[in-house]
């Protein structure tokens, strides 16, 4: 049963298993929606060339509420997958670059804001792609073109 705890230590074992390869010299690490929790505590607890995040989440709280707004006060014990990213994010200290749309229908573009403005990096920057759908990103150019450009840039 994946919990919060589980997925955040298959992200450290991911990671470790790849960095140990003899042909691996530099890690990106990378999520997409939920992914971009446990990407985000990976970049927080190993060392990483680039945070790459799109359509990222402040906290698991602003990704449920979207659905059904009553996760707040003691129903927040409900949740089983709590993935603060906001409190992970101030640990990273590579290069960051978060991608949000205004007219995602999952991911609050206020919680993508929300994540960006505890970024701990100083070289962290927020991409919006206004008028795209949450499965739209990986179809839209300037996502594609900004992200193929930091991959370049950190690797």
């Amino acid at each position: 049963n994946p919990t919060g705890d589980s997925i955040r230590e298959m992200a450290l074992a991911s990671y470790d298993e790849v960095a140990s390869w003899p042909t691996t010299s530099e890690v990106i690490s990378f999520g997409y929606s939920i992914g971009t929790g446990p990407a985000t505590y990976l970049a927080s607890e190993r060392e990483v060339a680039g945070l790459i995040l799109w359509a990222p989440y402040a906290n698991a709280y602003d990704l449920y509420n979207n659905y059904l707004d009553i996760f707040h006060g003691p129903f927040k014990l409900m949740v089983r997958y709590k993935m603060d990213s906001y409190k992970y994010i101030r640990d990273v200290n590579c290069p960051i670059i978060i991608f949000a749309s205004d007219t995602d229908e999952v991911i609050p573009y206020q919680s993508s804001r929300d994540l960006f403005a505890n970024a701990g990096s100083s070289s962290a920057s927020f991409v919006a792609v206004p008028g795209i759908s949450h499965n739209d990103f990986f179809l839209t150019d300037k996502v594609l073109d900004n992200t193929c450009g930091f991959i370049r840039e950190v690797a």
